[in-house]
């Protein structure tokens, strides 16, 4: 197959569907992070007095615990105690109590019950103050502790340490008696739950699960029956399972593992879940019915799904190297998967789960470029400060695990917390881990998906994607191809150039202009523009080839609407390779030196030649014409620069016959490669004088297979 064929078309092929977006969304800045939601909406959270709250008048304990303790860039000052408060949804503090003595103590973990009481549980260095009545009132060992505080704040119900064979706790759910059970990670990293009477008098049962190193920290929630669900991630094949569940082994590396304790602690059923590769459980939730909710992180390109569902086939998208995330439902005794989906979402998959009323199901997790955001959509663009991770979104999904609604998020840190609110709307809490004092502050975000008639304004992204990896660039180069993403920004149906002719630099009434300098438009559509950076702007700027400044100024035009302007540093590359189904898989767009497509079932040969291709690479020796086509004449890159590889770099430059601006790379592979999988990531260097004045490596990974 000639590589026109292969490759024609690739800069198109992370195009986003036109839609027409209304909704809302109304942020509110918190001063600390929150972690739970009752039903009218106030936020409660926990952490350390490091997150600069102070104790309100009349609180269970206003004063510090007395420690003095050492700080690296401080020095001696007062130990943190443990922080425990409620801000209601516009971000007012209601109460706040302080809970710790002489040594370090933080809280890692809250939870409100029906009638606003307060549970919370986190790490102490002790010398925990503990109640009367505690289950542990002393303890030398125990690093952790758990507390129920009153509806107001004002007084401990109990304060207790917790068995010393925990080394950290991460949830907490209580049952209709007031029974809390907890859950963290042992000392020897294996899941483990205790559960604690309601007046925290008595531990009720203590139960550790897997090998020794196999957990993680697992998700809570409890039945009508008061049988508690633990969703956790192990690595362990001899975790215990019962018979007749949805999987019996260990599939990977790590999987799911689902467990039903009764009230007694003994368990009802026990399975994994997963697939070939790593898997991960974030949120866990339950309905009245009794079904279960899971959500989380995977690798495994053969995650258990089912036909129908939103993602059926596994999703890798052009930013990421695996799957991402995966959304869940099975029977209440686990015995079959009711839906089981993948997300489009980077590593952290889908982080949480809130179930609505009428059957809804809303996940939030971590996305970017391509996310199939909705009609409903209240905001359709990534924020300007997306980074290479992402940007979190919120999704609806149907009971049959189809995605009705999904949009963007004001936030940018990771989602701790998702409730749906009576009204009908979602209330997202967003923020950075609670210890650090030094993190962004964290946003609760109250969204409502929107109806026929509302029509979001026309956004765009202030930002500049590589067109191979849909990766932001911070620093791009001249000739390389770009997208812009927004809504709004072009016609509802794609325009294409004919690059034979040459593309136009108005496409459709698109225009994009560096620095006033009008750039050829190669596909022109509302949610995505393509276009190349001009290999003038070298030339006027003089770039630095060390520091890759100065800024050009980016602003498109569309329908007598201007976006922008937004700003962008030049450099002499931006490498990325093209993959051959992007938003599907990393197999890279290559051709085996027979001429074939490389993939699993055609395997290059070890020692022949492999063909792949991309764009940013770096100045030719003369520029082609942009918007057009390569001579059909291969042009190599500058002499100062130079492609490395795994394989032997045979050829770096054009790709003739294919889009100015495509570069080739052809590649043998090593003789003493073995089988199967091969990442390709080409490192570019340049060289002045023989000394090295400027490296990088492809934003992207792709993978060609070998035989």
């Amino acid at each position: 197959m000639p590589a026109r064929s292969l490759v024609a078309g690739l800069i198109f092929a992370t195009t986003v569907a036109a839609q027409s977006y209304p909704g809302m969304i109304t942020t509110t800045n918190l001063p600390a992070v929150g972690s739970a939601f009752d039903r009218a909406g106030n936020v409660y959270f926990t952490g350390d007095s490091d997150l600069g709250i102070s104790s309100t008048p009349g609180a269970a304990q206003t004063g510090s615990g007395g420690g003095r303790c050492f700080f690296n860039l401080s020095g001696i000052r007062p130990c943190p105690d443990a922080v425990i408060g409620k801000f209601d949804s516009s971000g007012r503090q209601l109460w706040a109590t302080l809970i710790g003595g002489a040594t370090t103590d933080s809280g890692s973990t809250i939870f409100v019950d029906s009638s606003a009481a307060v549970y919370a549980a986190g790490n102490t260095g002790g010398s925990f103050p503990t109640s009367a009545r505690a289950a542990i009132t002393n303890s030398v060992t125990s690093k952790t502790w758990a507390a129920k505080v009153t509806a107001d704040g004002r007084a401990f119900l109990y304060a207790t340490y917790l068995p010393a064979i925990f080394g950290s706790v991460n949830s907490i759910a209580v049952d209709a008696y007031g029974n809390a059970h907890i859950g963290g990670v042992t000392t020897d990293n294996r899941a483990a739950i205790v559960k604690l009477s309601a007046d925290g008098s008595l531990i009720l049962y203590l139960k550790v699960f897997g090998g020794p190193g196999s957990g993680s920290a697992p998700r809570l929630a409890i039945d009508g029956a008061g049988n508690l669900i633990v969703a956790s991630t192990t690595s362990s094949p001899d975790f215990p399972v019962t018979t007749g569940v949805v999987q019996s082994h260990l599939a990977g590396f790590a999987n799911v593992a689902l467990t039903k304790l009764d009230p007694a602690g003994n368990i009802v059923f026990s399975t994994f879940f997963g697939g070939s590769g790593s898997d991960g459980v974030s949120s866990l939730q339950i309905d009245s019915a009794g079904s279960l909710y899971i959500s989380g992180e995977t690798t495994s390109l053969d995650f258990p799904t089912t036909p129908g569902t939103f993602a059926p086939q596994a999703l890798v998208p052009t930013w990421g190297d695996f799957p991402g995330g995966f959304l869940a439902k099975l029977a209440p005794d686990a015995t079959r998967i009711e839906f089981s989906t993948y997300l489009f979402s980077s590593s952290y998959g889908g982080s949480q789960i809130a179930l609505g009323t009428a059957g809804d199901i809303f996940l939030a997790g971590v996305s970017g470029p391509g996310l199939p955001v909705r009609t409903s959509a209240p905001l359709p663009c990534l924020s300007q400060s997306v980074s290479q991770v992402g940007a979190n979104f919120l999704a609806r999904f149907d009971q049959a695990g189809r995605m009705t609604d999904a949009t963007f998020l004001n936030s940018t840190p990771a989602v701790t917390a998702v409730a749906a609110n009576e009204d009908g709307s979602i209330s997202v809490l967003a923020g950075a881990p609670l210890f650090f004092s030094w993190s962004p502050a964290p946003i609760l975000d109250n969204v409502r998906f929107g109806g026929p008639g509302w029509n979001a304004p026309a956004c765009m992204t202030g930002a500049i994607f590589n067109s191979a990896s849909m990766i932001r660039s911070d620093l791009v180069a001249p000739g390389e191809l770009v997208s812009l993403l927004g809504s709004g920004i072009g016609p509802v149906q794609a325009a294409i150039a004919d690059l034979a002719k040459g593309a136009p630099t108005n496409l459709a009434s698109v225009r994009v202009l560096f620095d006033g300098l009008p750039a050829p438009i190669l596909y022109a559509q509302s949610t995505q523009v393509n276009t190349q950076i001009p290999f003038a702007l070298a030339a006027r700027h003089s770039i630095n080839l060390i520091t890759g400044e100065p800024l050009t100024n980016v602003t498109l035009e569309y329908a007598g609407k201007t976006f922008g302007p937004f700003s962008v540093a030049l450099n002499p590359f931006d490498p990325a390779l093209y993959r051959l189904q992007p938003n599907v898989s990393t197999q890279a767009a290559a051709l085996n030196q027979d001429g074939t497509i490389n993939g699993p079932t055609n395997p290059a040969p070890r020692g022949s030649v492999n063909s792949l291709w991309g764009t940013g690479f770096g100045p030719l020796r003369s520029n082609c014409t942009e918007g057009a086509l390569n001579p059909s004449v291969p042009i190599e890159l500058v002499p100062e620069a130079t492609v490395t590889a795994l394989g032997l770099i045979l050829y770096a430059g054009s790709a003739p016959g294919l889009a100015c601006g495509v570069e080739q790379i052809n590649m043998q592979v090593p003789a003493d490669a073995n089988p199967g999988v091969f990442s390709v990531a080409p490192t570019i260097t340049l060289t002045e004088a023989g000394v090295t004045i400027l490296s990088g490596q492809t934003s992207n990974v792709a993978v060609i297979y070998i035989k």
